[in-house]
This record gives structure tokens, sequence and C-alpha cells, in this order.
């Protein structure tokens, strides 16, 4: 999603199951110093909705990341670019099979 908002060099992008925020995950996969608020937002897609140029497809399964970060983001989302697909009976494994 990040690549979506920083540059207009693909036609499209498609996201699957990502997270609005790094802090979103657990410590055993936090890259980054989860104190320093800029480099939070820096890495946010949430942050980022209103910069995408291009189509942008985020995709989940119901079961998967949707309820949190997804349905977050999509509540956020003015950017018409940008579209939200919740894939039904699946999760955010079986969403990429």
């Amino acid at each position: 999603m990040l690549v979506a908002a920083s540059s207009d060099r693909f036609r499209a992008t498609i996201a699957l199951g990502p997270v609005a925020s790094p802090i979103h995950y657990d410590g055993r996969y936090m890259y980054c110093d989860r104190n320093d608020e800029k480099e939070i937002s820096l890495r946010s897609p949430i942050d980022w909705l209103h910069c995408v140029k291009n189509p942008l497809y985020v995709i989940e399964g119901e079961v998967g990341n949707w309820d949190g970060s997804i349905r977050m983001m999509k509540n956020e989302n003015s950017n018409e670019k940008v579209k939200f697909f919740k894939v039904a009976g699946h999760d955010h494994f079986t969403v990429i099979a």
C-alpha cells in the first residue's frame, strides 16, 4: 500500500491482508521503533490513502484482518482509487490460495 501511495509508476497495485499501522503487529513482528510517532506514521498505510493516484485493490478474507485494520482503513478512506474487497469464506491465508 505504501508503494501505491508513494508512486504512480504502477498501473494498479494489489495489497493482500495489510495492516493499517505497524503497531497492529505484535512484538514478534515489530520492525521499527513503536515509540517514534513519525516513523510509525511513515509506515502506516492509513495515513497515506489520500496519496494513491492509481487503482489500489485491498483484498482480505472475511476471517482475516478484515474486522480490524482493513475495516479501519475502509472507513477512513475517501480516495475513489482505493477499493476494499472482503472475500467470503476465506481467512488471511486461504484468500491468497
